[in-house]
């Protein structure tokens, strides 16, 4: 009845009320962080979130731990499901989202957001799941699809202004920077992985170990030394590989989400222990000499 009036003038009350909303240069979107792969998706997703925390936004998490908003763990029952991500998203207190989702609940339900800013995948393991249910098979074929196809769902809803995360050392989740359509970060261990060599050299951006210090790259040249892989808890003087991949990409979903190179120091420093507020921490930390983060 507004837009086709039987009389009078039509009038846009659907707009009105969206402009009235949102400035011209909003989206009305929160940034959202979407995480796959078959091993350490849950771990990411939760450093992920407290890297957004520390930076002073209110952060909610839906993964297979439950629903967090902020610190509180709100939900304890199993929440990287399209249920789980839809009730985070229909939260006004949550400036920031960070949503699990792994390969069953890509087939079997959906994502629950449409686009988002940064989406991960962090490997793919073709022996440590079975998707046949789904007609998922490692080398696919005429009526069935691939592993591959499978989670680069994951890259193919990342927005044109966002940012796409690959485990460099990983072929089949490397060869996915060619479908997104966003900006890629890469990350690895080891800098002369092939598809990591190749991404600097070309000038591109990468979160790597160098000389046992977490270094963000940009190209072969500039890069940010955050801290000595022992001064991160979770990594410890155990040094797991797949431990040390998943603070990896973590790092580079803040680096993408604009969170500050202090900020992302801090919080792989201090997660899981028992924090003030950010914005205390962050200044606590700010009056302390800073040893371990230097610039090349």
């Amino acid at each position: 009845m507004h837009l086709k009036p039987g009389i009078g003038k039509p009038r846009p009350v659907g707009k009105a009320i969206v402009d009235n909303l949102f400035a011209p240069d909003e989206s009305g979107r929160i940034p959202v962080v979407g995480v796959t792969g078959t091993h350490g998706k849950t771990a990411v997703a939760k450093l992920v979130a407290h890297l957004i925390y520390m930076s002073g936004k209110r952060v909610g998490l839906a993964c297979s731990d439950g629903v967090h908003l902020n610190r509180r763990h709100v939900q304890k029952t199993d929440a990287a499901t399209w249920t789980g991500g839809h009730r985070l998203l229909l939260n006004r207190g949550v400036d920031a989202a960070v949503i699990e989702n792994g390969a069953r609940t890509i087939l079997g339900e959906g994502l629950a957001y449409d686009r988002c800013q940064v989406g991960i995948v962090t490997n793919i393991d073709i022996d440590a799941e079975n998707l046949s249910r789904w007609d998922v098979h490692p080398s696919g074929g005429e009526y069935f699809t691939t592993y591959r196809n499978t989670y680069r769902t994951q890259v193919d809803v990342v927005l044109k202004s966002g940012y796409t995360i690959l485990n460099a050392c990983d072929p089949v989740v490397a060869d996915m920077a060619e479908l997104s359509d966003g900006e890629v970060i890469l990350f690895a261990a080891d800098p002369a992985c092939p598809a990591m060599a190749a991404h600097l050299a070309a000038g591109k951006r990468g979160v790597i170990v160098r000389e046992g210090r977490i270094a963000i790259t940009t190209g072969t040249e500039d890069a940010w030394l955050l801290c000595r892989l022992g001064d991160v808890p979770v990594i410890g003087k155990q040094k797991d590989p797949a431990t040390i991949a998943n603070v990896l990409a973590a790092v580079a979903a803040g680096w993408a989400l604009g969170v500050t190179f202090d900020a992302i120091s801090t919080g792989i420093k201090t997660y899981g222990l028992d924090l003030p507020a950010p914005s205390t921490l962050l200044t606590q930390v700010a009056k302390k000499p800073r040893k371990t983060a230097s610039r090349n």
